[in-house]
């Protein structure tokens, strides 16, 4: 008769066969009703111990109130003792090598926190473990202090380089051309030099300005062209004015045109043909009753009549002093108030 179960042994759990469904043990291998193989079941997922991880439990030493109380006296008997004050440090310089000589004291444990005081190997181990926040790095009120001079020495440096090169690049933009002599003698300062026509000695230095545009020739070229235009300016000037004066202003300036197409010469020929205009006005009718006279002239081939008063003035420039029933005395305000004539025949005088 085969041995009872023992009441103490525990039961296997359960699970139905794959095959035949029925119940077997979870521990069986063998199907017992239809035979069949089964195998283990395969946990999905097994939550794994310390003890089957092969470690072990370890218990922690929990000091009793009585010892946590000693030491909380001990703790604020050592607290209440005066601290003694240190001397102030110097501000010299073995003062600060002491102080960077001296280590760094071990960071204590805050009171209150239930945990009792570390021994001299703890703190030293724990100081190499955590280093405290003194030993960071905080910048100084001294060494900020240091570092402005430093700055502001640097920007002077800075400010200074900038002028030394404004100064140098202002030199060097001003600094003269090296004088290099022409290389074809000018016969226009022979011609000046002899006091011959001033058109000649202009001729002749601007073709040596076309074979070497030296600057020397340049400058010989608007000095006598400068004397050419001064001549046709004393023909226009003349006072008292002659018919011829003005003739002859008209010849220089067209002679000068053909040879020299400088524009301050094209502006002179301009104002020698207005010249001419404003002088071979024509006086076409006197009113000595109304103090009027009507003049005319011609213009872009037109002819323009003009009547003035006594007092009033011609193309801004003559101004009406005098009718009488053959002629009109006039003033030129833009050479000088020159005094003019105009006669009833169409002739032109100066007194």
């Amino acid at each position: 008769m085969p041995d009872s179960p023992s009441p103490e042994r525990k039961k296997d759990n359960m699970r139905l066969c794959p095959t035949c469904r029925m119940e077997i043990s979870v521990l069986a291998t063998k199907c017992r009703y239809c035979g069949e193989e089964v195998g283990r079941p395969r946990d999905e997922s097994r939550a794994l111990s310390i003890a089957d991880l092969g470690g072990e439990t370890v218990q922690h030493y929990a000091p009793s109130s009585s010892v946590m109380e000693a030491l909380e006296a001990f703790r604020s008997e050592t607290d209440s003792e005066p601290e003694i004050e240190e001397a102030p440090a110097s501000s010299g310089v073995f003062s600060r090598l002491s102080k960077k000589q001296e280590p760094a004291k071990p960071a204590k444990a805050p009171a209150g926190d239930g945990l009792p005081e570390l021994d001299e190997r703890s703190q030293a181990l724990s100081s190499l473990a955590m280093p405290s926040a003194q030993n960071k790095y905080q910048p100084s009120v001294v060494n900020q202090q240091r570092s402005i001079p430093r700055m502001v020495g640097m920007f002077a440096g800075l400010v200074a380089a900038m002028v030394c090169l404004f100064f140098a690049v202002q030199v060097f933009a001003n600094r003269p051309e090296p004088e290099i002599s022409a290389k074809v003698e000018n016969p226009g300062v022979i011609i000046l030099e002899r006091g011959d026509s001033p058109l000649d000695a202009l001729r002749a230095s601007l073709e040596t300005e076309a074979m070497d545009p030296h600057p020397s020739h340049k400058n010989v070229s608007q000095e006598a062209r400068k004397l050419v235009l001064n001549g046709v300016n004393s023909f226009l000037n003349t006072n008292p004015w002659k018919s011829s004066d003005l003739q002859s202003a008209s010849t220089a300036i067209s002679k000068a045109i053909a040879v020299d197409g400088h524009p301050d010469v094209k502006r002179k020929r301009d104002e020698v043909r207005a010249e001419q205009r404003a002088y071979n006005m024509f006086l076409e009718n006197i009113d000595s009753g109304a103090n009027k006279v009507t003049f005319s002239f011609r213009e872009a081939g037109e002819t323009t009549k003009i009547e003035k008063a006594l007092g009033e003035k011609i193309l801004d420039r003559f101004e009406i002093l005098q009718i009488l029933p053959d002629r009109v005395s006039v003033q030129d305000h833009l050479r000088g108030k020159r005094p003019l004539t105009w006669h009833s025949n169409g002739e032109v005088s100066s007194p």
